[in-house]
């Protein structure tokens, strides 16, 4: 099994399509912006509850909900007359009143970029310091990165090197914190494939350390670095060297005809590939992709690792058994995390060997870097596979796996390995079950629960006539039972979710440049407000700007 290519029918914007190893043909190129996607890395929306200015009080005050009063996740849905759709040639209204509520929340969404959506007026606020790398947000409102800077400016000349900076701001981009961590001198990039070096990130659990995953490529070896920096001070506290290798194949294919243009030489290319850290801090795991292209053709190999941290710092890194470490070429449609302090498990699709009828399998793999199996998730992929979006749920000690087009909810007890799952029946599916003549679009995520977890709110989608499905709305399910409780109307084609700390509102982002139908539009981006019980659309802004793709991120 491999990824999809860029010539495949499939429509993959950023951050949509939660597939996690980084591309592996000769087309797939590192990038400093690591917004994990690379499609997309990672599983809770987050709610900013803190004020949005340089270190005062938010003009608008704290995130705070419409109305004080408690809301329960297990009220029936109310009876609702369903919304007409707008007619494909016209755009939806950009601000258009229906619900009696309206949310005074602001939060954090990728727009080409991390901006501030305030949800009470349906506006963008970008930083003044646009955030360009991945972003990963403390517990009181501020944003950290391991950024990467191309070029600096020193007196008259440029300095080429790329810099590893460390970075701590408030949201409106102003730096609280600002230290250059690490220079790459000598790294050479391979066109059309890698820029040389990149990076990745994960924050402990007690926000107190970002641990950087590093991969550089200075001829002739490729050096993979993990590096402890303290959030505080943005001080460089310890770096261990995890593993190197040639940048040139050990055995070169022989020269062959005259390759076409644009495609890449012969050698070893990698990618850092995902960082995550336990809950209880205790251990740090790294993860690399290491690509071989010969003659147009490419294999991948994983090299991962497990680093225990003792008295606030990074140990001695153990390789993952052969029998743990992800199988070559394989892909996965979550990233890895840990249910606990001790397990860390990650949803994948099988490359072979696995038994017949098996559609993905949970991996998981202890803290000594030994497997504890696979559990294998039944169905018929009918020769490919589906979108799908998972979510860890720790306090079930469980995964669930959404597939947004067969419209399919799988429960897995990591436990026992009991399989539940729970249908959308066909008699409330709008269209066909699985792929048809249209492409596919992912959702990221498309697969949210309730703060109390009793409900779950997944993103469906058929396909359609162009290149994009159609979105089919928002299903809402109950999470013990995986019983469908309802159905939301979509008003654009929908492909990010997230819910309000309360639990009152439920938004979902929908697509620019399509609409509703997938169909080819001049539609800007949008975000609908839906009631959390009801499902009644509250409030919808449909012109939050053209070519953006909005989501919501899903840090853990």
């Amino acid at each position: 099994m491999t990824t999809p290519r860029p010539e495949d029918d499939v429509e993959a914007p950023l951050r949509l399509q939660p597939v996690m190893a980084r591309p592996q043909g000769w087309r797939g190129r590192s990038n400093s912006m690591v917004a994990v996607g690379l499609v997309g890395f990672i599983v809770i929306g987050i709610v900013l509850g803190t004020a949005f200015d340089g270190g005062g009080t938010s003009s608008s005050g704290a995130v705070a909900a419409a109305s004080p009063a408690p809301v329960s996740s297990s009220a029936l849905p109310t009876k609702r007359p369903t919304p007409t759709r707008v007619p494909l040639a016209t755009p939806l209204p950009t601000r258009e009143i229906v619900g009696g509520q309206i949310p005074t929340e602001r939060r954090l969404v990728y727009a080409n970029g991390l901006q501030v959506l305030d949800l009470a007026t349906g506006t963008l606020a970008s930083p003044a310091r646009p955030f360009a790398d991945l972003m990963l947000s403390l517990s009181d409102g501020q944003l950290v990165c391991a950024c990467m800077v191309r070029g600096v400016p020193g007196g008259d000349a440029i300095t080429p090197s790329p810099i590893l900076r460390f970075g701590r701001f408030y949201v409106t981009g102003t730096p609280i914190v600002e230290r250059d961590l690490l220079t790459f001198d000598g790294v050479v990039p391979v066109p059309d494939m890698t820029d040389g070096y990149n990076v990745v990130a994960a924050l402990d659990p007690a926000q107190r350390n970002l641990y950087v995953l590093a991969v550089i490529r200075r001829p002739p070896v490729w050096t993979v670095e993990l590096h402890q920096v303290d959030i505080e001070t943005g001080a460089l506290v310890r770096s261990t060297v995890l593993d190197g290798f040639p940048v040139d194949l050990e055995e070169p294919s022989p020269s062959a005809s005259a390759r076409p243009p644009g495609s890449p030489p012969d050698g070893v290319n990698a990618w850092a590939n995902s960082m995550t850290v336990s809950p209880d801090g205790g251990t740090v795991f790294a993860s690399m992709v290491l690509n071989e292209v010969r003659s147009e053709n490419w294999t991948s190999e994983y090299r991962e690792w497990m680093i225990p941290v003792h008295d606030g710092l990074h140990g001695t890194p153990t390789p993952l058994s052969q029998a743990a470490r992800l199988k070559p070429n394989g892909w996965c449609v979550s990233q890895p995390r840990f249910l606990d302090p001790d397990l860390l498990v990650q949803v994948c699709t099988p490359p072979g060997g696995e038994p017949p009828g098996t559609m993905y399998y949970v991996r998981q793999v202890s803290t000594s870097g030994e497997s504890r199996g696979e559990l294998p998730i039944p169905g018929d992929n009918g020769g490919g596979y589906y979108p799908a979006t998972p979510m860890l749920d720790p306090e079930r000690g469980a995964v669930f796996v959404w597939e947004i087009l067969r419209h399919t909810l799988t429960r897995v007890s990591v436990a026992d390995g009991q399989i539940d799952e729970g249908a959308v029946p066909q008699s409330m599916l709008p269209g066909n079950r699985g792929p048809g003549g249209g492409g596919v679009t992912g959702a990221d995520p498309g697969l949210v629960a309730s703060p109390d977890g009793r409900r779950l709110y997944a993103l469906g989608f058929r396909s359609g006539e162009g290149r994009v499905g159609t979105s089919t709305g928002v299903w809402v399910f109950d999470a013990d039972t995986l019983t469908v409780l309802d159905r939301w109307e979509p008003r654009a084609l929908l492909t990010s979710l997230a819910v309000s700390a309360d639990g009152r509102f439920v938004y979902a982002a929908g697509a620019s440049g399509v609409d509703v139908d997938g169909r080819q539009n001049p539609w800007p981006a949008s975000v609908t407000v839906y009631d959390g019980i009801s499902g009644e659309i509250q409030v919808l802004y449909g012109a939050l700007g053209h070519d953006i793709w909005i989501s919501f991120p899903t840090w853990p």
